[in-house]
């Protein structure tokens, strides 16, 4: 990713979190996945509860603001992504077992089951943890914030529209 960006994202993580009088350590970490680059920064800071928030809503909300900042400020749209004390990592296992579990339950009631709302990066974990499953189907349904994933069993039908 280009060094502009990785610069002007953190200068303005730094000044959100020294006005927040948070203490913390920033590092940078370049990414690729599925062919996109992307910038990971790790926040290390002794209340990293502060940062992420409830189900880490405060921490999507701060890197929304640190993506649309370094886009008002350069003029390009770069992927950001912030983690907390390897609070993503734990996100995704366990939003990885969830769907495991709930994919069990139900090809055992033979019912579709919905989880509840989630932003499109954590539908996205689920869709993938169950992907391999030939024995359920998997597909978001909702709008908005509402957006939840339904995991439907192969015995049950889907909705059609």
């Amino acid at each position: 990713m280009e060094e502009k960006v990785t610069k002007t994202a953190e200068e303005i993580l730094v000044k959100i979190l020294t006005l927040l009088g948070l203490e913390f350590k920033i590092e940078s970490v370049p990414k690729e996945d599925c062919g996109k680059e992307w910038i990971e920064f790790q926040i290390t800071t002794p209340e990293p509860g502060f940062i992420i928030g409830y189900h880490g809503q405060t921490l999507r909300d701060l890197e929304f603001l640190v993506n649309l900042a370094v886009f008002r400020k350069i003029g390009q749209w770069a992927r950001i992504v912030l983690n907390v004390g390897e609070y993503q990592e734990r996100r995704e296992n366990f939003l990885k077992t969830l769907a495991l579990k709930t994919a069990e339950k139900a090809k055992f009631l033979k019912e579709p089951i919905a989880l509840s709302p989630m932003p499109g990066k954590e539908r996205r974990i689920v869709h993938l943890a169950l992907q391999e499953d030939s024995a359920v189907k998997t597909e978001s349904a909702g709008e908005g914030e509402k957006r939840k994933v339904v995991i439907y069993p192969n015995n049950s039908s889907l909705p059609t529209n």
